[in-house]
């Protein structure tokens, strides 16, 4: 964690020559030099795919062992049921609690704390802040609650779906 004073912090600036980061906070100017900063080591081994689950949490794919759940902010690793080693897509929850996973064969799974929920054949996920947005290759777009695994369909169109993007921001969620 790199410690930082109250206050909004409203321009970060590095270099990939110099090992500095600049910020402003208030009028006054931060910087940080990541040379006297040590990596902290969580995980061994080459993660095939990892993607943030909140704010401090990461989850991370291997190619030959479980996935891991590794909290950033306590040190800690946590191993999943056993994913496909081919992961696709990772995207987790704003809150951290849940993820949403793609893999090579195209089949979606959510997991939490508590256990992994099948989501069928999936090609794209996202979370908004109504949900978790499940895409079609074949164009179609459905909501799904992670609490109650209730779907919705949004959208179902002839056309090839290719990217999902949504909104994480306050006020009404859009995809």
């Amino acid at each position: 964690m790199v410690p930082t004073p109250d206050g909004q912090l409203q321009v970060v600036e590095a270099s990939t020559k110099a090992p500095y980061v600049v910020g402003f906070i208030a009028n006054r100017m931060l910087v940080w030099n990541l040379a006297e900063m040590l990596p902290r080591r969580l995980a061994d081994g080459d993660a095939t795919l990892e993607a943030f689950i909140g704010n401090d949490a990461v989850l991370a794919a291997y190619p030959d062992a479980p996935a891991a759940w590794l909290d950033l902010a306590a040190g800690t690793s946590r191993s999943l049921p056993v994913l496909p080693g081919a992961l696709i897509s990772i995207d987790g929850s704003p809150d951290g609690r849940t993820v949403c996973v793609v893999d090579a064969s195209h089949h979606g799974s959510l997991i939490t704390a508590a256990g992994t929920a099948d989501l069928g054949v999936v090609d794209l996920c996202s979370f908004t802040t109504a949900g978790v947005a499940l895409g079609s290759s074949s164009g179609s777009i459905q909501l799904v609650d992670p609490t109650t695994k209730q779907r919705r369909p949004l959208l179902s169109r002839t056309t090839r779906l290719v990217h999902l993007t949504v909104s994480h921001g306050p006020g009404k969620a859009w995809i």
